[in-house]
């Protein structure tokens, strides 16, 4: 009994120490945001754009929408950084540079210079740029504005519709400082339950909508904004929401969709291992064995049968030895989560019967099927789809725009060859790991010439300009 209460005793000590260390992690005060004031558009002495926008507290990523190139910038104080070669490298070092101010501390500059290299100023463009603070609900949402420096009247503004992350949007999207650029009005919010928004982090796609909506109806407000002249700009799951914020009376003349989907979210994780699989050389017989274990678990997710771990547990242990198993295992599909998770089995069932998935995932409809509402919409939009996406389905979305497109629906889309969801181009790498080399030259302005003649911003009607003229001669689709 001694030697139990002992061990009880132990247990007990180790158990509050986690939860102690656990707390003051959480609670811990976090040092000086060295990012945030960086985020902006920028343009060189040879008149490139370029876009910083924030990816952590100390980080800036840099893109060039012309060129695609993209590199990550390090604070090392409030006012130097330096950079690898690369997406996110950070050493070998082989760019240092310095934040340069004005006279109130705001930040007109950057100056960079490689090993040896010559001393480069890139000049931040000078925008009207505010937080606000506007209501969904009960809700408090956090938002950023960015306007041109000079307008001559309403102009039009576009609304950034997140993808799935957590992470805060604010500073961290590139749409807001790429309209600026072209004469509209950027927005951009904080996801509820991320940043500085009130709520919870939710994946319910009626709520994010809603939210949407709220945005816009917020925007029609301002004195800067042509209510007539308010567009959406979706990205990744954004093209599930952007459409139906639409469809719950967001007031916007045009939707833009950047690597979405026009499928069920159900349809978009098959096509996760649906994917792997071909790559990996496998064929039809082996997804239709793949597709039986993902129906056993779309019954525990979708129906939310708890008692079908019964049925999956002998199915797994079954499909560990099958050639294709460790293809699955690395797509980003739930069977692929499941096989490729250090977790046992049964840690997933207990957790999912004592806590929920809904409490970490989110509540989600997996088979909502935005054909309808997009179909009844009306509204001109442009889609955008990655050509090699491990992600999304690319090819079974575009199937469904071709119908739509058939029956009038005012939609054009346009697929990027052999590029990675974000509009990434990616080099192989051992496995089914792709290392990120940077954007497809020119992508963001397909869109944004495409929303310049929606809102009548170009004066001869044209979408494209010498800016667009590095995307590629032949595009598939429309």
């Amino acid at each position: 009994m001694r030697r139990f209460l002992k061990w009880c005793g132990i247990v007990l000590v180790g158990v509050v120490i986690l939860v102690v260390v656990g707390l003051l992690w959480y609670f811990w005060p976090e040092g000086p945001n060295l990012a945030d004031p960086l985020a902006g558009a920028y343009r060189t002495s040879d008149d490139e754009l370029l876009l910083l926008i924030v990816n952590g507290q100390d980080t800036v990523r840099v893109m060039s929408p012309e060129s695609g190139q993209t590199r990550t910038l390090f604070m090392t104080d409030v006012d130097h950084f330096e950079s690898g070669e690369g997406w996110r490298s950070q050493e070998p070092v082989t760019l240092r540079g310095r934040v340069l101010r004005n006279a109130a501390g705001g930040v007109k500059a950057l100056t960079w210079w490689s090993e040896g290299g010559e001393e480069v100023e890139i000049e931040r463009l000078r925008f009207r740029e505010r937080e606000v603070h506007f209501s969904s609900g009960e809700l408090s949402l956090r938002g950023l504005l960015v306007l041109p420096e000079e307008t001559d009247g309403p102009i039009p503004a576009q609304v950034a519709v997140h993808g799935s992350g957590r992470d805060q949007a604010v500073y961290g999207y590139r749409l807001p400082y790429l309209a600026a650029a072209h004469g509209m009005v950027g927005f951009v919010f904080d996801k509820r339950g991320t940043g500085e928004s009130e709520g919870k982090y939710s994946q319910n796609f009626p709520d994010l909508a809603g939210d949407v909506k709220a945005a816009v109806e917020f925007l029609r407000t301002l004195p800067e904004v042509d209510p007539a002249r308010i567009g959406l700009v979706g990205f990744s799951q954004g093209g599930w929401i952007a459409p139906m914020a639409a469809a719950q009376g967001a007031q916007v003349n045009t939707i833009v969709v950047n690597y979405g989907v026009a499928r069920p979210v159900f349809d978009e994780d098959r096509w996760g291992y649906v994917w792997a699989l071909r790559r990996e050389g496998f064929g039809d017989r082996e997804i239709a064995e793949v597709d039986a274990l993902n129906e056993i678990t779309a019954k525990i997710v979708d129906e939310r049968r708890k008692d079908t771990y019964s049925e999956l547990r002998p199915a797994f242990e079954s499909a560990k030895d099958k050639p294709w198993f460790q293809a699955v295992k690395k797509s980003d599909s739930m069977v692929g989560y499941m096989a490729g998770s250090p977790l046992p089995l049964w840690a997933w069932e207990w957790f999912d019967k004592l806590v929920g998935f809904e409490v970490v995932f989110g509540v989600i409809d997996r088979l909502y099927d935005p054909e309808a509402t997009i179909r009844d919409l009306g509204i001109p939009s442009l889609w955008l789809f990655a050509g090699d996406d491990s992600s999304a389905p690319t090819p079974w979305s575009v199937e469904v725009l071709e119908g739509l497109i058939a029956d009038g629906a005012p939609i054009e889309f346009e697929v990027f060859p052999g590029i990675e969801h974000g509009m990434l181009v990616v080099e192989d790498s051992p496995g089914q790991d792709r290392e990120y080399l940077g954007y497809y030259p020119g992508y963001p302005f397909r869109y944004i010439r495409w929303l310049q003649q929606q809102n009548g911003l170009l004066p001869d009607g044209s979408a494209t300009d010498a800016s667009s003229s590095s995307l590629h001669e032949e595009p598939v689709g429309r």
